[in-house]
């Protein structure tokens, strides 16, 4: 029984029937003649005892409920994405360690190393130049790398994680598709890469134009300036 409700005070209000009534309900025996003063002295007699047992199990809950640290791999191989803005996505990735030892090892007479493969997808009904694919090298070890998309009419995008051998690359993992936001020129003027009908919403947008959106300047941060290309 555990209920706040069940104080003195709040018991003495109540009739005899009543006193009754809750006792049966808590499983308390009580005898047909026992008095309404001694029904309140079990039932919070009851409670006391109810409650004392929760605190007994308590150190074991909490033990139970203690947070464990996050594991630094989980030795599967996968890739993911996170978009940052029109130029920029953020991509992480792990290779399990069977995958590292395969290719790093038993197969390392023409392990060239591990990169990344921009694919371009159909967007908008629009086929992609196969021109626009292109890989980036990535050191063994690196787990996550700042990647820039060039600018153009293709804004939907897949990234595979490739291990290098001679003139070829095995797929280990390959991303979700994603979709870049459209690149917004400066104020109003043309837009870029065919978009003009996009660009115009975003400029007529009463909650973008409180942002700002007339002044955005998109610009490329020295931090992240892109990996040389492998055709």
């Amino acid at each position: 029984m555990d209920s706040p409700c069940l104080t003195a005070a709040y018991l003495e209000s109540l009739s005899t029937g009543e006193l009754v009534k809750l006792a049966e309900k808590y499983c308390t025996d009580i005898p047909a003649d026992l008095d309404r003063v001694c029904i309140i002295e079990d039932l919070l007699e009851n409670k006391e005892k109810n409650t004392d047992n929760e605190h007994e199990g308590g150190d074991e809950y909490i033990h139970f409920d203690n947070s464990v640290p996050l594991p630094v791999q989980y030795n599967i191989s996968f890739i993911d994405i996170n978009v940052r803005d029109p130029l920029w996505v953020f991509v992480f990735w792990e290779i399990k360690k069977h995958d590292h030892e395969l290719h790093e090892r038993e197969r390392s007479a023409d392990f060239g190393g591990y990169r990344l493969h921009v694919v371009p997808l159909a967007d908008n009904g629009v086929k992609p130049d196969s021109d626009l694919s292109f890989y980036t090298a990535v050191n063994n070890d690196d787990t996550s790398l700042y990647l820039g998309i060039p600018p153009g009419n293709v804004r939907r995008f897949q990234i595979e994680l490739c291990a290098k051998h001679g003139h070829a690359a095995d797929i280990l993992a390959v991303s979700r598709p994603f979709v870049l936001p459209v690149l917004i020129t400066r104020g109003n003027g043309p837009a870029a890469f065919g978009r003009d009908s996009e660009i115009r919403k975003v400029f007529l947008n009463p909650l973008a134009r409180m942002s700002g959106v007339d002044n955005y300047l998109l610009t490329r941060s020295v931090d992240r300036l892109p990996r040389i290309r492998e055709q």
